[in-house]
């Protein structure tokens, strides 16, 4: 049963969402084969290092945090997760002081955003 559902996962392109974290930064997040996330800060800010990070909930057995700093004139970093997980879970991005989050399945590697 669950080959089958495995099998149709791969096509699966994954769905995209953007939330403005604030009136600085802007993120991009996609599933699909793992998680890719997107911090982009916006063209005319003038802003110091940034730190952000990801976090996952739910079942979870690997993948479930990574941080980092984008520092200017770099204005937008790109992550890549590759969680393993089953079922429902949520995903986690602090990007200075805010956060947003997105609601998520996993089968696998494989994320849909809800």
């Amino acid at each position: 049963m669950i080959v089958p559902l495995m099998l149709l996962l791969p096509s699966f392109s994954g769905s995209a969402e953007e939330q403005s974290v604030n009136s600085q930064v802007m993120i991009t997040i996609s599933g699909g084969f793992g998680i890719t996330i997107t911090i982009t800060i916006l063209e005319g800010e003038n802003v110091s290092e940034i730190e952000w990070s990801v976090k996952l909930i739910g079942t979870v057995f690997f993948g479930i945090y990574v941080e980092g700093v984008i520092n200017p004139p770099v204005n937008e970093t790109t992550v890549r997760i590759m969680p393993f997980g089953i079922g429902p879970g949520i995903l986690i991005i602090n990007v200075g002081n805010s956060s947003v989050s997105a609601s998520i399945f996993m089968a696998g590697p494989f994320v849909i955003l809800l």
